[in-house]
């Protein structure tokens, strides 16, 4: 008996197209990480003793 190579593709597919994704939940993730950075600097330059003018950390903010 002879199997055509789409064939042959197609039954070996068939465990992997039945596998459903689950997902496990992820906590404490930033969300924006260009973001979540610009505020550990802001928070670095006040706690160094050097903070940025408000205005700019309101512009950052935004």
């Amino acid at each position: 008996m002879k199997f055509s190579p789409i064939a042959l593709i197609l039954y070996l597919s068939l465990p992997l197209y039945s596998l459903k994704a689950e997902f496990l939940p992820v906590y404490g993730v930033d969300l924006q990480p260009f973001a979540a950075a610009s505020d550990r600097l802001i928070e670095a330059l006040q706690f160094a003793g050097s903070p940025i003018d408000p205005g700019d950390a309101t512009a950052i903010n935004e």
